[in-house]
């Protein structure tokens, strides 16, 4: 049986922002509810900046973001441990500073599950 992947809505930050806007409640909302009717899913939450900032900088704001959407999960009652975060730094891929500015979730699945 051929499962299609689940896609993940992307959470959108402001200028060098790490909290999460009022807007995106309802997409963090999503993101429950899927982890919640999949118990066993763990996955990795990758923020990212845009460009503007230094490196370093903008390493820590990234990673920042990543915690913000998995403190808010675990806040909700999500397992801590079904969660890891990492920060990117800069998408210079992105053409729009605004849509740079997020947090992005992958499953993380096993090498068996990848099969």
């Amino acid at each position: 049986e051929v499962v299609a992947p689940i896609t993940f809505p992307v959470i959108y930050f402001d200028f060098d922002r790490t909290d999460i806007r009022n807007s995106e409640i309802a997409k963090l909302q999503d993101i429950l509810d899927i982890l919640r009717d999949n118990p066993d899913m763990k996955i990795r939450i990758d923020g990212w900046t845009d460009p503007w900032g230094g490196t370093a900088v903008n390493r820590r704001v990234s990673l920042r973001r990543a915690e913000s959407v998995k403190t808010w999960l675990v806040g909700q009652g999500i397992d801590a441990t079904r969660l890891q975060t990492q920060g990117m730094g800069i998408d210079y891929g992105e053409n729009t500073a605004s849509k740079a500015r997020r947090a992005a979730i992958i499953e993380i699945k096993t090498k068996e599950e990848q099969l």
